[in-house]
């Protein structure tokens, strides 16, 4: 993925915007602070995962490596959902929230080049 840096960049400026929205919102919640860090990491991981599972499949070598990533990333989004579960439903709303700010900086940083990959 060509665009990982600046996909990075927008992720982590994003979501300290969020964090400053939601303190205007809501006021100093560490429950959803505790949410957006716990999405921060899984999908950090989760985009260095989806390089690899990407490459698997389009290589057209380690298909079954690629699989077993794929559950791979599914695991870290679970362990952070349940997370974000035991510290209330705030957390969980953030770990939402920092789903959409992912996409949102992909779609971004794949737009600022006219390529996509």
């Amino acid at each position: 993925m060509k665009n990982k840096g600046k996909a990075f960049k927008l992720y982590m400026a994003f979501t300290v915007a969020a964090e400053v929205i939601s303190i205007a919102v809501l006021g100093i919640d560490l429950r959803f602070s505790a949410g957006l860090l716990a999405g921060a990491a899984a999908f950090t991981v989760n985009l260095v995962l989806l390089e690899k599972v990407v490459y698997g499949l389009t290589a057209g070598k380690n298909k079954f490596n690629a699989f077993l990533i794929q559950l791979g990333r599914f695991l870290v989004f679970g362990a952070a959902g349940g997370l974000c579960a035991l510290f209330g439903v705030n957390a969980v709303i953030a770990l939402g929230v920092s789903a959409v700010i992912f996409s949102a900086s992909l779609i971004a940083a794949s737009l600022e080049r006219g390529n996509p990959a």
